[in-house]
């Protein structure tokens, strides 16, 4: 089963950001400055990512992030229905990462891998900054 696990926004000011709506709905929230800022709204994560000034013009400042058992399997799902792989993809030694992906009117998401949790236990640690 998929779910989705974080939107993942790209900002210019990921503490502020992640402060804001942190603050505005009430979550807790947290930064850290080589990662960037997270509320955890009880169901799923609001990720804040730093991006260059220059990036934030180019494209979707928005994702989803999908966390599947097998992200190879869901990505060629994805494609059967008319998405399309960016190039971009990331292993780690212990089977977590990413594939990014973009929808059929090219709204980026990714399918993320994370067997031991790592990735939401890195979310919450940014929380307990």
């Amino acid at each position: 089963m998929k779910h989705i696990q974080e939107v993942a926004i790209e900002c210019a000011d990921a503490k502020m950001m992640a402060q804001f709506w942190g603050t505005v709905l009430e979550c807790p929230w947290g930064y850290q400055p080589d990662l960037g800022g997270a509320v955890d709204t009880g169901d799923m994560f609001l990720f804040f990512q730093d991006t260059p000034e220059g990036d934030l013009s180019a494209g979707n400042r928005l994702h989803l992030d999908v966390v599947a058992d097998d992200m190879e399997a869901a990505a060629a799902r994805a494609e059967e229905l008319g998405a399309t792989r960016t190039g971009e993809r990331f292993d780690d030694p212990e089977g977590g990462g990413y594939i990014t992906m973009r929808d059929p009117e090219s709204n980026a998401f990714c399918f993320v891998a994370e067997p031991n949790g790592s990735w939401t236990k890195l979310l919450h640690g940014i929380l307990s900054q």
